[in-house]
């Protein structure tokens, strides 16, 4: 696999606001060799900056999907 570091890698260059993390793409078949932790890690060695990994993990797929800031407590079921 080639590999890149923060500012050398291509994509980087679009920044944390416009990135967002999928673990198993494209490799969905592959859960028993390629876990989460597996390919979090890669993420960790690859953007060194805590807070802009939050922003991949978190703020960005947020924003896109239009989910709110606050968390949201689930109702319970009704019969």
């Amino acid at each position: 696999m080639r590999t890149c570091s923060g500012a050398t890698c291509p994509w980087w260059q679009a920044g944390p606001a416009r990135l967002l993390w999928a673990r198993d793409w494209p490799w969905t078949q592959n859960r028993a060799r390629l876990t989460c932790g597996r390919t979090l890690n890669w993420l960790a060695q690859w953007i060194l900056e805590a807070q802009a990994r939050a922003a991949i993990l978190g703020a960005t797929p947020a924003r896109l999907l239009g989910f709110e800031k606050e968390t949201q407590t689930c109702a319970a079921p009704r019969n």
